[in-house]
């Protein structure tokens, strides 16, 4: 004899109706929200061009090399150049040699300060959040054309996010090798309380590189007379 089907079926729906209404269930949509990091923007200072001037001899296998240093170690930017506080004065003036040329590879004529030659450091302001940690790599590329190479370096604004005297500084900076930094907090909160006469300011979401480096002629002789272009690349990526 055939079950009766329908019976069992009413009787299955009693049972799922009777749970159903031992419990008392409420449900809702909640929102919050997120706010996305401000874009990075790299910007070449106007008034530091990196820039070797008309010093470079054409010979195959010299080099040049355009100087800019870390904090204490001369041909540095110094503190106000690159907007960072410091209490000892000297430290926020710009080395007399930055930006100046070695000619020791016989590439150039050596030069003394920057306006001797007409040469010049670079200098980049990077902006992005404030506080807001980020890596930081310059990258030696192929040259167009490509009879010399740039390996690029220098120095980066380190800052420490707080007031500590003398905790910020400018770090050396290699080709190929990633650092990392952070866009400066608010002045109150980054800047020394105590800065000595000259020291920069920080501006809240900013931080500065300067870069020189070495140039070298390739296999063959540069041509006389001839303004090349460098190339390389900063990349910043929080």
């Amino acid at each position: 004899m055939q079950p009766n089907k329908t019976k069992l079926a009413l009787q299955l729906g009693a049972v799922v109706l009777g749970a159903l209404c031992a419990s008392n269930a409420y449900a809702d949509i909640f929102t919050a929200s997120i706010t996305t990091v401000n874009d990075v923007n790299i910007s070449p200072r106007a008034s530091y061009p990196l820039e070797f001037g008309p010093n470079i001899f054409i010979d195959a296998g010299q080099s040049c090399r355009l100087l800019v240093s870390d904090q204490g170690n001369g041909n540095e930017p110094g503190a106000a150049l690159m907007n960072y506080s410091v209490t000892t004065a000297n430290s926020a003036d710009p080395d007399t040699s930055f930006g100046s040329l070695d000619g020791s590879g016989g590439g150039c004529a050596s030069t003394s300060t920057p306006a001797a030659g007409g040469s010049s450091a670079g200098i980049w302001d990077i902006t992005g959040t404030p506080g807001t940690q980020v890596s930081l790599l310059i990258t030696d590329i192929v040259q167009t054309p490509n009879n010399f190479t740039f390996v690029p370096s220098g120095c980066y604004v380190n800052y420490s996010g707080d007031n500590t005297a003398d905790s910020d500084s400018c770090l050396a900076l290699a080709a190929n090798s990633v650092e990392t930094t952070v866009f400066a907090d608010i002045p109150a909160t980054e800047d020394d309380g105590t800065p000595g006469a000259g020291a920069g300011n920080s501006v809240a979401g900013q931080f500065s590189i300067a870069l020189g480096g070495l140039l070298t002629v390739g296999g063959a002789d540069l041509d006389p007379a001839t303004a090349y272009n460098l190339s390389f690349q900063i990349d910043v990526t929080y």
